[in-house]
């Protein structure tokens, strides 16, 4: 299902975005200073949340995940519960 398009012009699809649904996770790793982020995007491309994690630690690096999700989740819900 065709639900608009992000800033770059690509397209979202709901079906495949899950429950956090207009809100995205992306992950961004940065060599020269041994890190990575897990940001949370706003439908608009704004960044709303950022989790950082040392390169190289896979606990580390599932934790940002995971918490990135559950505040694009979180984030999510409350939009939906706004325009109901």
């Amino acid at each position: 299902m065709y639900q608009g398009h992000h800033p770059d012009g690509s397209s979202i699809q709901k079906h495949s975005a899950g429950s956090h649904y207009p809100y995205v996770v992306r992950v961004v790793e940065h060599t020269a200073t041994n890190l990575g982020a897990a940001d949370v995007v706003d439908p608009s491309g704004r960044i709303v949340g950022t989790f950082f994690y040392p390169l190289g630690n896979k606990e580390k690096r599932l934790e940002a995940y995971g918490r990135a999700f559950a505040q694009a989740e979180e984030l999510a819900e409350r939009r939906r519960d706004s325009l109901n």
